[in-house]
């Protein structure tokens, strides 16, 4: 999901602009480390994304019971 994320909302790596082009190519880069969890970037995002789709959840009746 963060693969898609990034190609969908991310400038192209082609793009003109130097600053979109290097934003891009360090999204690029979190999601090749995103397993490996080399760069402090990506060391504890997959935690927070744990948690990012966890609390949204909305909570039902079953969940207070």
């Amino acid at each position: 999901k963060l693969a898609y994320a990034v190609a969908r909302n991310y400038p192209k790596t082609t793009d003109q602009n130097p600053e979109k082009a290097s934003l891009r190519q360090w999204a690029n880069g979190l999601i090749a480390d995103f397993d490996q969890a080399r760069r402090i970037e990506t060391r504890y995002l997959a935690a927070s994304v744990r948690y990012a789709l966890t609390a949204t959840r909305n909570t039902s009746k079953e969940d207070t019971a």
